[in-house]
């Protein structure tokens, strides 16, 4: 491996050296060849060049495992490079051809490496983690897919790496997710509707001759509850908060309320998480069985997609309780506390359950 007076091996990937000039990167790229690309941020871009897309405008044909915030999951997909792209970064010494000791070296192998970088165009399932360029680069040309950088990533590091995943690269999955806490709203709203309508009909019996009840706390629950029964009838808000049985009664109702809620939205989100965690174990058991995964990856994708399903309904059940509660407009507070609670919920989860996974195996 050669390496330049002023660059440390630290930042030099595993087996690469530096390309010195054009020439140098032609000769290299006669068959499939592996570059990677230091950037600003100081991680390594990984591509490959599997042969020249335009020889006379010397434009490079190369394959790379890319995010796309707006569409979802990266896509495996055709790219161009050209020569201008390619001095720029030979000149700024940031480009790097790795040549590992188990790369194809034969007529065979070479072309053994090109059919896997086909079958691998149009996949969409990029994740930062365990399926990330370098993953898929190594794979073409080694039937291996691993990721120097990930292996060699600390704790905090692997903290970002599994919160980008969780809300970058599966956010348009998670956004699906969400709908959970949507559908749970009906039986909220219907449950908050039969508890108002109890604090209506004892108020029907004692207002207007409400006893006095200053001696006597609502609580945040009940409160909100008797302004929302307020609405849309003949009551005011103090009305019903200076009786005491109304204050009793709506007590007792919002807690059964909030039961309910949470019962309910048990099960809805439980369902839809329980679900969608099966469809992505589905697929990365796919992605194992074509290699494309390793089992160690298999196996940590799994436990986070499990926890996170796991956290995510717990999450969801919590943050609606609590929104529903503190909330002026109980319905509302439900839907904004059920969503941020989901998401929370699935971040802390799936993060916590990747390093719980590192820390064991």
């Amino acid at each position: 491996m050669v390496e330049s007076n002023s660059t440390s091996s630290a930042d030099i990937p595993k087996f690469g050296r530096l390309v010195q000039s054009i020439e140098e990167f032609y000769k290299i790229t006669k068959y499939v060849a592996h570059f990677a690309v230091k950037r600003s941020l100081g991680y390594f871009h990984h591509y490959i060049v599997a042969g020249w897309f335009d020889a006379k405008n010397k434009v490079f044909e190369y394959y790379v495992c890319f995010k796309n915030f707006f569409t979802g999951p990266g896509q495996v997909a055709k790219n161009d490079i050209s020569e201008e792209e390619i001095e720029e970064a030979i000149a700024e010494e940031n480009l790097y051809v790795i040549e590992a000791p188990n790369y194809p070296k034969t007529e065979y192998q070479k072309e053994q490496a090109k059919a896997r970088c086909w079958k691998r165009l149009g996949e969409k399932a990029y994740t930062l983690a365990s399926n990330n360029c370098e993953h898929l680069v190594n794979y073409i040309m080694t039937g291996l897919p691993y990721s120097e950088q990930i292996m060699n990533a600390g704790v905090w590091k692997m903290i970002f790496v599994d919160s980008f995943d969780n809300v970058v690269c599966r956010g348009k999955r998670n956004f699906v997710k969400l709908g959970s806490c949507l559908l749970a709203v009906k039986p909220a709203s219907a449950f908050v509707k039969i508890a108002v309508n109890e604090v209506l009909n004892v108020a029907t019996e004692l207002i207007p001759s409400p006893v006095s009840n200053t001696a006597n706390s609502a609580g945040r629950c009940a409160t909100n509850l008797c302004k929302a029964a307020c609405k849309n009838s003949q009551y005011t808000k103090s009305q019903l908060l200076a009786s005491k049985e109304c204050v009793d009664v709506a007590k007792t109702a919002s807690k059964t309320a909030l039961r309910k809620t949470a019962g309910a939205t048990f099960i809805i989100t439980g369902l839809i998480e329980g679900g969608m965690a099966a469809y992505e174990i589905r697929k990365l058991r796919k992605q194992r069985k074509n290699g494309f995964l390793s089992k160690r990856n298999f196996r940590r994708e799994v436990t986070k997609s499990v926890s996170g399903a796991v956290s995510a309904t717990a999450g969801t059940v919590a943050g609606g309780v609590i929104g529903q509660a503190l909330c002026p407009i109980p319905v509302l507070g439900f839907a904004i506390g059920s969503a941020l609670g989901n998401f929370f919920g699935r971040w802390i989860g799936s993060a916590a359950s990747g390093q719980v996974f590192d820390i064991i195996t």
